[in-house]
């Protein structure tokens, strides 16, 4: 199997924001191209400590096209309400890691709380291509 990988940084802000934002960053290849494929792991890390109290939440999800508003399914999450510490390492608890052909992957990031540090938060993505 061939395998993959991406990276993308999803905002770069003084503070979390409130409110959800959503990011898409990469795009499985169309069927007549080889088809979907499959998340095996995905990570997340920050560049700046994120405090417990902006609840955050962080979501990699599919999408049927290119608009924020077509997200249709949910890859994996990374629980919310935790401290966030600069340059640590989270892991995304990877729930259904198929990506149908021609699909985008994003990553929702959520915060409610304004006024809590945040940074750049960098999401890698690891993969296979098919199932």
């Amino acid at each position: 199997m061939d395998h993959f990988s991406a990276t993308y940084t999803l905002y770069s802000a003084g503070t979390v924001p409130v409110g959800t934002t959503t990011y898409l960053f990469a795009k499985a290849p169309a069927d007549a191209n080889g088809g979907g494929i499959t998340i095996t792991e995905a990570y997340a890390v920050s560049d700046a400590a994120i405090g417990a109290g902006s609840a955050w939440n962080l979501t990699l999800v599919t999408a049927s096209s290119g608009a924020v508003s077509a997200v249709n399914g949910t890859i994996g999450t990374i629980a919310s309400g935790s401290a966030f510490g600069a340059g640590t390492v989270r892991a995304v608890t990877v729930s259904d890691g198929w990506v149908d052909g021609g699909e985008y992957i994003g990553a929702t990031f959520m915060g409610t709380a304004a006024g809590i540090g945040g940074g750049n938060v960098t999401v890698y993505v690891n993969g296979v291509m098919g199932r």
